[in-house]
C-alpha cells in the first residue's frame, strides 16, 4: 500500500490551519493590532481569548478553511500536541 499525495492532503491543511494559529498567537505585532481594534470591550476580551488560545484558534482556522470537522480536529490535536511537546512560553 503507498501513501499518495491526495491521502496526505487532509494532514497537510491541518498542518496550515496550525501553522497559520501559531503565528497569530506567538507574533506579537498581530496581537498589538487585535488590542487596539477599536470595538467594543466585551467583544474585545472574547478575541483576546481566542486569539491566545493556540487549539481553539487552530481548530476555528481548520474549520473554516476547509469545512471539514475531521481537519479541524486533526489542526487543534496537533497544537495541542505542540503545546504539550514543547512548552511555548507567552
Amino acid at each position: 500500500m503507498t501513501i499518495t499525495m491526495i491521502d496526505l492532503m487532509p494532514m497537510i491543511l491541518a498542518l496550515k490551519a496550525f501553522m497559520i494559529a501559531w503565528l497569530i498567537v506567538f507574533f506579537s505585532p498581530i496581537q498589538d493590532l487585535i488590542n487596539k481594534l477599536p470595538i467594543k470591550k466585551i467583544k474585545n476580551t472574547y478575541l483576546r481569548n481566542l486569539t491566545t488560545c493556540t487549539n481553539c484558534l487552530a481548530f476555528w482556522i481548520g474549520l473554516i478553511m476547509t469545512l471539514n470537522i475531521f481537519v479541524a480536529i486533526g489542526a487543534a490535536m496537533m497544537a495541542y500536541a505542540f503545546q504539550v511537546f514543547f512548552k511555548p512560553k507567552f
